[in-house]
């Protein structure tokens, strides 16, 4: 019975020999139906291969397997020449596979001269500058070399090297301790009221008598305490010899960055930049800034004292000093009157009261006549 496939044995798939089978190239009886190709294979080897024999196809999935040491496919990147062979397979002789005398399809050429060798390529932009490794663990101290031979005096030097900043300010130092107060005297007793004199006649006002003298000023609080001073903080390892220094050659002063010579230069020259007191070095390539560098000092210059400068500006106001203690004012006086207990006193009252311009021997204003003596001091 036959069946409609690819290469059916008849449009309406009849049944046309009842041997006939199912099958992918028709039936196994070769009645109806059946098909060649061509198969090629390849082999990649400097001298030429055999003739192949062997291999296998399969009608079932379509696949072949070459003859040993032969492929299906040429290698995507040969090395030597490739050869080939075909053979013809029918699906009516399918175990009979005869194939052609290998012929090569490439050959490998002889190996060319070399060739010139190209220009140099532009230099690449320097890498980031790696991060700095730990410090290592300082060295035992090496023994002391002998000394050296003192070696010759250089040259004084011809370029005087800029002026260093003016330092800034340092701070105030902290006021002191304010001493403490010294206790309140005692108040002194209240004597006894006198007994009231006679109203005598009003006299004449007396002259303004002359203004104290100034009292003493207090004294001065005691200094406070200095606190004491903190410990010594422990001295710190010494750090490992730096590098030899590489010497430069100073070839002068230019004005500004911009003024420095872009050829002609030699590696280590140096030029000292006046506008910013810098030491610009060429490195063969660039100038890179080092920073300001101060060169010893000239020997003293032979000539005329030049004309003194204008006076300096005046410098900024000092800081304000710190508030004084403000003193508290003492109680104020208190009236007294010597005359209950001075016998001198009462007889010069007496015998002056109706002159009304009697004085007494303290320190104070002259008599009204009729009240005591005013702004009397006791003694002591």
């Amino acid at each position: 019975m036959a069946t409609q496939g690819l290469y059916g044995s008849t449009a309406t798939a009849q049944v046309v020999q009842p041997n006939e089978s199912n099958g992918l190239y028709g039936s196994t009886d070769n009645y109806y139906g059946g098909t060649f190709f061509e198969w090629f294979i390849f082999y990649q080897g400097s001298t030429a291969p055999a003739t192949p024999t062997g291999g296998s196809w399969s009608y079932s999935t379509n696949t072949g397997t070459p003859p040993t040491g032969w492929l299906n496919a040429p290698p995507s990147s040969p090395t030597t020449t490739i050869w080939w062979s075909i053979a013809f397979v029918n699906s009516k002789t399918p175990t009979t596979i005869v194939w052609s005398t290998p012929s090569p399809i490439t050959q490998q050429g002889p190996t060319g001269s070399t060739g010139p060798t190209g220009p140099q390529g532009i230099q690449g932009i320097q890498g980031i500058q790696g991060v700095t490794g730990p410090t290592g663990a300082t060295g035992p101290t090496g023994a002391t070399g002998p000394t050296g031979s003192t070696g010759p005096t250089g040259a004084p030097s011809t370029i005087i090297g800029p002026t260093g900043p003016q330092g800034a300010q340092g701070p105030q130092g902290i006021q002191g301790v304010q001493g403490p107060q010294g206790p309140t005297g005692n108040i002194g007793y209240t004597g006894p009221t006198g007994p009231t004199g006679q109203l005598g006649n009003v006299g004449p006002t007396g002259p303004t008598g002359v203004t104290g003298a100034t009292g003493p000023t207090g004294p001065t609080g005691i200094q406070g305490i200095t606190g004491p001073t903190g410990p010594t903080g422990p001295t710190g390892t010494g750090g490992p010899t730096g590098p030899q220094g590489t010497s430069i050659n100073i070839k002068g002063t230019v004005a500004t960055p911009a003024d420095l010579p872009p050829t002609g230069n030699n590696v280590d020259d140096a030029y000292i930049v006046a506008s910013n007191g810098d030491l610009y070095i060429w490195n063969g390539t660039a100038w890179y800034n080092v920073g300001q560098i101060v060169g010893p000092t000239g020997a003293t210059g032979v000539g005329a004292t030049g004309a003194s400068g204008a006076t300096g500006s005046t410098g900024p106001q000092g800081p304000r000093g710190a508030t004084g203690r403000a003193v508290r004012p003492g109680p104020p006086g208190r009236r007294w009157d010597p005359a209950p207990w001075c016998r001198w006193c009462r007889r010069r009252r007496r015998g002056r009261r109706a002159a009304g311009r009697s004085r007494s021997p303290f320190q104070g204003q002259p008599s009204t006549g009729r009240g005591g003596w005013r702004g009397a001091r006791p003694w002591g």
